[in-house]
């Protein structure tokens, strides 16, 4: 059976702004139809998606009981389109991202139980450029994000994968007066919708079968060995320092390590880089997400204060022609209790 240069259209509107959706041509063989249910059939699913996206599947199946395995060769999946989706949810521009993922995904029925699905393989979003809404400024964006040797077991609840790859991602990060992070209020939270669910919230009298295998399901496991950074870049300011500080972060390389679902898991940050290319900066530290203890330091070497006037014109009126500063800032929380050092050396101001 073969079906040659389909096409198929898609719009959802339900959205404000609703975008269609294009998945032509549509190419699929199917070889070997029989009406003996355990017999295999190869078959073959090309599909072109939008302008540039393309997903290849190859591979054969059983129809009774299930059983399907497939090649799967996703490539340049643009995420642009996804913009009306993402504005439902968070103050954010979805301006660029393309989507790709390759590796072998089984599906398997056996009667009476439920759906097993395994995927192994590599997936990553690469040109990723997001927006802040709010400042109208990148706020996240990198040239490639890949996780490499996925492995994938839905029934069992287990996700993990050897390194997280990042080449030259970006961060805007902002630590404003009153403490706060800004990205703390991208979401978008429907205060009605919360409302009226917390409003009708009732205890279940009654529980059925299905609640009771979802109760009893396997809590998820996740292990992700390392996280590599590749010629990072930020944006850093806290602003709710006496001397507000701000600075450009540049060639930053390193990563993270120990990052699973383990209650007793210390992940391990080490990061170096440069502030405008000239005074070195180390961030380095242990976080314990479980337990809700973090001790970061962040170290900025000899960075030139001239570079720093447009600050410090901004927040205290006065130019600055000459000196170096070398700051510390070290925070730490245990127990719920933050405890921050904050060190400031400046030379020949």
């Amino acid at each position: 059976l073969e079906l040659n240069n389909y096409m198929v259209t898609f719009e959802d509107r339900t959205l404000k702004k609703p975008i269609p959706m294009t998945a032509k041509p549509i190419n699929l063989r199917v070889e070997n139809i029989t009406n003996k249910m355990a017999a295999k059939l190869p078959f073959q699913l090309d599909v072109g998606v939008n302008k540039a996206g393309v997903i290849k599947i190859k591979g054969d199946t059983v129809i009774s009981p299930l059983l399907t395995k497939i090649d799967l060769d996703i490539r340049e999946i643009g995420l642009k389109e996804l913009q009306p989706y993402v504005e439902k949810y968070a103050r954010l521009y979805l301006l660029d991202g393309k989507l790709s993922t390759v590796g072998k995904l089984t599906i398997n029925q056996v009667p009476k139980k439920p759906l097993d699905v395994k995927f192994k393989g590599n997936a990553g979003i690469a040109n990723l450029l997001t927006r802040d809404k709010l400042q109208n400024k990148d706020l996240i964006r990198w040239k490639n994000l890949t996780f490499q040797n996925l492995d994938i077991d839905l029934l069992a609840n287990r996700f993990s994968a050897a390194t997280l790859l990042i080449e030259k991602p970006y961060a805007k990060v902002t630590i404003r007066k009153d403490k706060t992070i800004n990205f703390s209020d991208l979401m978008i939270v429907d205060k009605d919708v919360s409302a009226k669910s917390a409003k009708s919230a009732k205890p279940a009298k009654s529980v059925n079968v299905a609640q009771s295998n979802a109760v009893k399901s396997t809590k998820p496991f996740f292990k992700l060995d390392q996280v590599r950074v590749v010629e990072g870049s930020s944006d850093f300011a806290d602003l709710s320092l006496i001397l507000p500080f701000a600075a450009q972060i540049e060639s930053l390389d390193g990563g993270a390590k120990g990052i699973s679902s383990d209650q007793n898991s210390t992940i391990k940050v080490d990061l170096k880089g440069s502030a405008y290319d000239i005074a070195p900066v180390d961030i380095a530290g242990e976080i314990s997400p479980y337990a809700g203890n973090y001790d970061v330091s962040l170290k900025f070497d000899g960075l030139p204060m001239p570079l720093v006037t447009p600050y410090m014109v901004q927040f205290a009126g006065y130019r600055i022609e000459k000196g170096k500063m070398t700051l510390g800032l070290q925070y730490k929380v245990e127990k719920g209790m933050l405890n921050a050092a904050n060190n400031n050396l400046i030379d020949q101001l």
